[in-house]
């Protein structure tokens, strides 16, 4: 049976700020690989991130990308993780860290031949969203803007599919983030570009209330719904697999310590 990998960046993370991610993540009973490249982390974050048999590729000051956000370099950085692997994973989950928990395995839905990308709550749209609109205006242009603002968010934070369409996915995505001409956001601009564009090959889109991710940042606390034990559901009352900006409701990030404690 083939192996599943989950990868993510962090930033300065103490390890109190990485532990739900990586508690809740083995809790659902995920054994495949978790992969991890790291800046300005402790030893001792590092110390208990292997003891949950985390890889841990802590990149140096003198990596070629120094100088540019994180949130940019983690796609050149995948890509070259991915190129280099003798490992044939079934599936690969690209994923922020600080603000991400699991209640399910991620991989626990058909995902065979696709690439999934996941819509945040249809109630706001992009040009609902000052950030993401300035986002997209400053990497693209107003026309491009006006093209695609009227569809939902799609957040760059949750990626998951086959390894060779999560491989597809980062040469589109790297095609338009080259460097130096980088800034935070621009990856967010280009996610959603891509998607509401339809450039990326074997994709699959996923509203925010019917599929294995829920992100929460601009869902309702009201809205919410929950099973006898505890677990956040989407509308049709499954468990959610994977739930992104969690943190952004601070009774939710109360309610589901008992995925990670």
């Amino acid at each position: 049976m083939k192996k599943n990998l989950v990868m993510g960046a962090v930033s300065g993370y103490d390890f109190s700020l990485i532990s739900p991610f990586v508690v809740s993540l083995r809790k659902t009973g995920f054994t495949g690989d978790i992969c991890f490249f790291a800046s300005g982390i402790s030893d001792r974050t590092k110390h208990y991130l292997r003891l949950l048999d985390v890889q841990v590729v802590t990149l140096p000051q003198e990596e070629p990308f120094t100088g540019m956000a994180i949130s940019i370099t983690r796609f050149m950085l995948y890509q070259a993780f991915l190129a280099r692997q003798d490992m044939d994973y079934e599936g690969v989950m690209l994923t922020d860290v600080r603000d991400v928990v699991f209640q399910v395995d991620p991989f626990a839905f058909d995902f065979s031949g696709k690439i999934c990308c996941f819509l945040e709550a249809e109630e706001k749209r992009i040009i609902d969203c000052p950030m993401n609109c300035e986002w997209v205006r400053s990497k693209f242009g107003d026309a491009v803007l006006a093209e695609i603002g009227h569809n939902p968010i799609s957040c760059v934070g949750t990626i998951i599919g086959g390894k060779s369409q999560v491989q597809g996915y980062l040469k589109v995505m790297l095609e338009h983030l080259t460097p130096p001409f980088t800034i935070p956001g621009d990856d967010t601009a280009v996610h959603n570009y891509l998607i509401h564009t339809r450039q990326i090959p074997d994709m699959a889109i996923f509203a925010n209330e019917d599929g294995p991710v829920m992100t929460v940042g601009y869902k309702s606390s009201d809205s919410m719904s929950f099973d006898g034990a505890g677990f956040l559901s989407n509308a049709a009352g499954k468990i959610v697999n994977t739930i992104h900006q969690y943190d952004r409701h601070p009774q939710l990030l109360e309610k589901l310590s008992f995925l990670y404690a």
